[in-house]
């Protein structure tokens, strides 16, 4: 197998990015696989105006080049930029790997089937997982003899980093604990849009309990991008909680590092922690977890049960308050959390509504509103929302976008907000709404031009099928009572223009018909509001 290639080449930040890259090393060794890397730019490039923005370290912003980290025997041996091609003929240009988290391979007949001509693309997920033949300890241990020989080949400043990170867990002594709390995009930038993670980043507020429970026995370094957020916690920990063990991450900066070489010296201080609370789903806690000690890495997520953190979460949010984001984000966790408890659904709405108070255009917490809303009947309101959306462009555009969102393959595939879509249809007398009804003709045509069943599950696709049927039988009785009744007088009825307009919309099959449908049925529902009683 000597002439294939195992190619780590992940895009993204730093975590994922070496846990690929240690896998590909990994798997090259277990199979007899040749070992290769492509160094990607990161995926996004932010703007200046974006690093400048509120104090958060931007996902990726921190990234080696490749030149930077690596030594250039090794960049000469093992680079692989711009030498390889797809199966399409293509450049190759990152990882697009077979493996998924779910699925379970053996390396016995993972061997046999080349990704591509050249052989494979790596992995950021645990092998150990994937395939039951791999001993997790054994694993784990390779991986840190990995890490141990690759940081012989980086460049001086990463060594420094390395260095510095040895030099303060020794002033910190072996009885520290540390606190991974991610923000960054899942908060700010990508809050509307990256739904499928919401897990992978943790309510600030849910972290206020570990501390009061660990602060008596160890100290506690505090880890985070959001770095305003992470002083202000700090500053409410010795203030008003009279804490005086606990750290964050900055107070241990060396001024003269770049961000780049903080990054990797924060990497290597959280994996000499006794103990790693964080969301569980960071590719940055992933890897500090393995590359010094076997430190022992902690979910909040599981840690505390949902009823806990419900509870957690709900004593602190009105305590401390801080950057509206993150107060949303805290307050969208208690919907969630109350939404999977079973909780009253006008408890839901609540927590809801709390959120749009502190975050009023996040259009994908509108849909969950409006799920919530129609789940409850209470069309009137949710069709009032809907008008407000639509009457404003951008937030009609958003919604659409939002609503038939894809959810990435990893993360099972289809529509995030499939589970939504069927209250629309189920709206009773809906002709009454509009606003309601425009979607539900705009599901209806998404749905005839898509594969449904790759898009719902099975529970759904009976429904949907059923009423994408009862719609066409509609369509069709309709029309022929339109053509029946040709009398003007008759013509003058709203119902007949609302129809009209419906079948107009349906005829024209595109989608930006329904898009214009609400304006037309507001402006017919006006001219007879105006007109009523008139002569």
């Amino acid at each position: 197998m000597q002439d294939k290639l195992i190619v780590a080449a992940r895009s993204d930040a730093f975590g994922e990015r070496m846990l690929n890259f240690l896998n590909a090393i990994y798997l090259s060794s277990k199979v007899g696989l040749k070992f290769g890397y492509i160094w990607p730019e990161y995926f996004y490039r932010w703007s200046k105006e974006e690093l400048l923005a509120r104090n958060i370290i931007r996902e990726g912003s921190d990234l080696f080049t490749e030149e930077e980290l690596f030594s250039k025997q090794f960049i000469k041996e093992y680079s692989y930029a711009n030498k390889l091609k797809t199966n399409e003929g293509e450049l190759f240009i990152q990882s697009e790997g077979i493996f998924l988290k779910d699925h379970v391979y053996h390396l016995t007949e993972f061997v046999k089937d080349p990704q591509y001509s050249w052989g494979w693309s790596s992995t950021q997920f645990d092998l150990s997982i994937l395939f039951p033949e791999i001993d997790t300890r054994e694993y784990h241990s390779e991986l840190r003899k990995i890490w141990q020989k690759l940081t012989l080949d980086f460049c001086d400043d990463a060594k420094d980093s390395l260095r510095f990170a040895m030099h303060v867990s020794n002033q910190l002594g072996d009885n520290f604990i540390s606190i991974h709390l991610r923000s960054g995009g899942f908060v700010y930038d990508d809050r509307m849009v990256a739904r499928f993670g919401v897990r992978k980043a943790v309510p600030i507020h849910l972290v206020l309990d570990v501390i009061q429970q660990k602060n008596k026995d160890y100290s506690i370094v505090i880890f985070g991008d959001d770095l305003d957020s992470i002083r202000q916690l700090k500053e409410y920990c010795f203030f008003s909680l009279n804490l005086s063990n606990i750290f964050i991450v900055d107070d241990f900066t060396n001024h003269n590092f770049s961000r780049k070489q903080q990054t990797l010296f924060e990497l290597i201080l959280l994996s000499m922690s006794l103990e790693i609370y964080t969301s569980g789903r960071s590719g940055f806690s992933n890897l500090a977890n393995i590359l010094t000690r076997e430190s022992k890495l902690l979910s909040l997520y599981e840690i505390y049960s949902k009823e806990e953190q419900l509870k957690i979460i709900s004593s602190y949010v009105s305590t401390i308050q801080f950057h509206h984001l993150q107060q949303a984000f805290s307050y969208l966790h208690l919907y969630l959390l109350s939404k999977e408890l079973k909780h009253p659904l006008s408890e839901q709405q609540a927590f809801l509504e709390e959120t749009l108070k502190l975050d009023p255009n996040n259009i994908a917490n509108k849909i969950l509103l409006l799920y919530n809303l129609l789940l409850q009947k209470k069309y009137s309101k949710a069709d009032f929302i809907l008008e407000n959306i639509f009457l404003n462009n951008h937030e009609k555009d958003l919604f659409m976008y939002i609503l038939f969102q894809e959810n990435p393959q990893p993360y099972g595939g289809g529509l995030f907000y499939s589970y939504v879509m069927p209250e629309f249809l189920k709206v009773d007398y809906i002709f009454k709404f509009p606003y309601l009804f425009s979607v539900a003709c705009i599901i209806i045509d998404k749905i005839k031009n898509m594969e449904i069943d790759f898009l719902y599950g099975a529970n759904d696709v009976k429904f949907i099928k059923t009423y994408v049927d009862k719609f066409e039988i509609f369509k069709v009785q309709y029309n022929n009572i339109l053509q029946s009744q040709a009398q003007c007088r008759c013509k003058t009825h709203l119902s007949y223009q609302i129809g009209k307009a419906f079948i107009e919309a349906s005829k024209e099959r595109r989608f930006l018909a329904y898009i214009k449908f609400p304006m037309k049925l507001y402006k017919i529902i006006k001219y007879f509001k105006n007109n009523k009683g008139k002569k």
